[in-house]
């Protein structure tokens, strides 16, 4: 287990921040007649603090004065307020905690975590014996579940709250985040549910954390790899060189793939399709902003764009293993169609830069495809649809319908755009390179292309190669 100085909380600490939370006072519901009071203990880690609150019971309900418990959490590291009827508890980004709501919760106080409530639960207003003070009490069930979610394991056997907190991982710098912070966003993303069953068998990942099941699921999938067989690593700070890899194997590539994927290694990839800034260095630590950043670019990955305004977007060519999605079986008579690694690049290159250089654009009613560039060289695209398709070079204001649009038969000069209308059929667009030594053509890349009232839809069609004469 990593250092746990940051969560042992000393008796003399508890000494001295004794009046440092207000006490939360509030005059709503004041018990009558006045409750009987019981002083009990509180135990962190084994160990006896010189916290003895008062509680008392009402229908089968233990109540706790919430006074004390922010002290101990404030102790713990967790800054906490209690305002208008709401326990804020604010955590480190880098420190797990459950933020699901209970729904089905009710009361007149409210519990939340970094601003978001979780719970509700019914507090009472009583005087507490030790300070003569009106202040809240909650009950001792919402105490334990608020514990769990921040990881701390707390157990009352009717005179003593026991707390546990060897699930609790070392704080980061403020500016760092943990590998699994990058875990929980990636599963959330690619549709992957936790997995809290089992024991985890990693001294420095605890059952009780509630990154537990994220982590489980991720390594389960293939996701991440743990450092050894009994430490799994993921509260350390996460590098750009740790995303890189978490999302290559996120999306489902192997090693053995590497040479079909655009730049052919795991940091040149991310960078290559648009998921990591290319001037982020490997060896930095990400930010909790610059992991939002990563995590956003992967959500308009999955979904084929970005809005890029109120009606124009850019088209996101949605990642695939291209060892399997575009280059099986490529070859003729025994001889392959890119021969070299360097032919392999290039190819799925100009793939990912032809369809990431698309744009939609909403013209009234009408959304069009923006096509910029005229290809170069021996890449052309294909686009096609039921019925004719409809398209027109800016700033001719003449709108042309053919059975299929290829490039290689319309040019357009530099500073002028390809508009394809979208009917609402859709449209089929493909990218594809010219093999004269074969006397054919090869499809590289599909997308299937849509607008309507539910907005833009973007679909990738993975396809394995195949010429045409």
């Amino acid at each position: 287990m990593a250092d746990r100085k940051a969560w042992i909380l000393k008796a003399a600490a508890f000494a001295v921040c004794a009046v440092s939370v207000a006490a939360p006072v509030t005059h709503a519901s004041v018990v009558r007649p006045t409750p009987v009071m019981e002083q009990r203990a509180i135990v962190l880690n084994g160990e006896p603090t010189p916290i003895k609150p008062y509680t008392f019971s009402q229908n089968g309900v233990v109540y706790m004065p919430l006074w004390y418990v922010m002290n101990v959490l404030q102790q713990l590291g967790f800054a906490n307020t209690w305002k208008q009827g709401v326990w804020n508890v604010t955590v480190p980004s880098s420190v797990p905690v459950d933020t699901s709501p209970d729904t089905e919760s009710a009361g007149n106080a409210a519990i939340a975590v970094n601003g978001t409530v979780v719970q509700r639960l019914q507090g009472i207003a009583a005087t507490d014996p030790a300070s003569g003070k009106s202040t809240m009490f909650l009950p001792m069930a919402n105490i334990e579940q608020l514990m769990a979610r921040l990881g701390i394991v707390a157990t009352w056997d009717g005179t003593t709250l026991s707390l546990d907190t060897s699930a609790l991982p070392t704080p980061l710098a403020a500016d760092q985040i943990g590998i699994w912070n990058l875990l929980v966003a990636v599963d959330q993303a690619f549709g992957v549910a936790p997995d809290t069953s089992g024991t985890s068998p990693y001294a420095d990942l605890s059952t009780n954390s509630p990154a537990w099941g994220y982590v489980h699921a991720s390594i389960e999938k293939g996701i991440y790899q743990p450092i050894s067989s009994n430490q799994a690593g993921v509260f350390a700070p996460l590098t750009v060189a740790m995303a890189d890899q978490v999302l290559w194997n996120a999306y489902g590539i192997s090693s053995s793939d590497a040479a079909y994927q655009p730049g052919g290694s795991p940091a040149a990839w991310a960078s290559a399709v648009g998921l990591v800034p290319s001037a982020w260095k490997s060896t930095d630590f990400l930010t909790p902003q610059e992991l939002a950043t990563v995590v956003s670019n992967v959500h308009n990955n999955l979904k084929g764009f970005v809005e890029t305004g109120k009606s124009s977007w850019q088209i996101c060519y949605p990642i695939a293993d291209e060892a399997t999605a575009s280059f099986a079986g490529d070859s003729r008579n025994g001889q392959p169609f890119f021969p070299s690694n360097a032919s392999v690049q290039s190819a799925v290159g100009q793939t990912y830069q032809f369809f990431d250089s698309l744009r939609v654009v909403k013209q009234g009613h009408q959304y069009v495809l923006v096509v910029p560039n005229p290809p170069t060289g021996t890449g052309f695209c294909y686009i096609t649809t039921f019925g004719n398709v409809t398209y027109e070079i800016s700033g001719q204001s003449k709108w042309t319908n053919a059975f299929a649009l290829d490039t290689r038969d319309v040019q357009w000069a530099k500073g002028h755009t390809l508009l394809v209308q979208i009917p609402s059929s859709g449209l089929t667009i493909t990218w594809n390179q010219m093999l004269p030594q074969f006397s054919g053509t090869v499809v590289l890349g599909e997308l299937q292309l849509s607008a309507g009232a539910q907005g833009l839809l973007v679909q990738r069609m993975n396809i394995n190669s195949t010429t045409t004469s």
